[in-house]
């Protein structure tokens, strides 16, 4: 169910994630690393305009209408993502979560799982715009420790941090 294409995660609607889960609660073991929620993308596009979240070139995208999107934490399977410390993000196709917004970098950021606590921190890539986890803005190469439901900001494109199992409590 979670897709990947051209090397990285396909951004679903949120709709279609959960009702994925509900349609067959056994399925939720499949979704072991946190989601990110995008709950207004179609902000970061003009009014008419598409947003494409996760095809090959930016333009063919998809009119979510307003609804939220939901990007799984996981590693993509391009051959041109040569970091493989972490969960990239940026604007360019190498990385796993891919943003096409004018705000992200080509990478700016990367999320990191520490597999002794099994916590996630996020960290700046130098980039342009600026990533910010709750409040605080990272300094480049800056980290900070995620806790479940915090708002993640790279550049202009905002989006909130939950663990699956806030996922599944809030949205099935």
């Amino acid at each position: 169910m979670l897709a990947f294409r051209s090397g990285f995660i396909v951004a679903q609607r949120l709709s279609e994630f959960a009702r994925y889960f509900i349609a067959d609660t056994s399925r939720r073991q499949e979704l072991e690393v946190p989601v990110l929620l995008w709950e207004t993308p179609n902000a970061a596009v003009g009014k008419g305009q598409t947003l494409d979240l996760a095809q090959t070139s930016p333009g063919g995208g998809i009119n979510l209408g307003g609804e939220p999107v939901v990007l799984p934490l996981r590693k993509g399977t391009s051959a041109t993502n040569a970091f493989v410390m972490g969960v990239t993000v940026g604007r360019t196709e190498n990385n796993d979560l891919v943003l096409y917004d004018p705000s992200v970098s080509r990478f700016h950021a990367y999320f990191m799982r520490d597999s002794r606590t099994n916590t996630w921190k996020l960290v700046d890539a130098e980039s342009k715009n600026g990533t910010w986890a709750g409040a605080l803005k990272l300094e480049p190469n800056g980290s900070a420790v995620l806790q479940d439901k915090t708002r993640v900001r790279f550049g202009d494109v905002e989006m909130t941090f939950l663990t699956p199992e806030t996922f599944f409590r809030t949205w099935t």
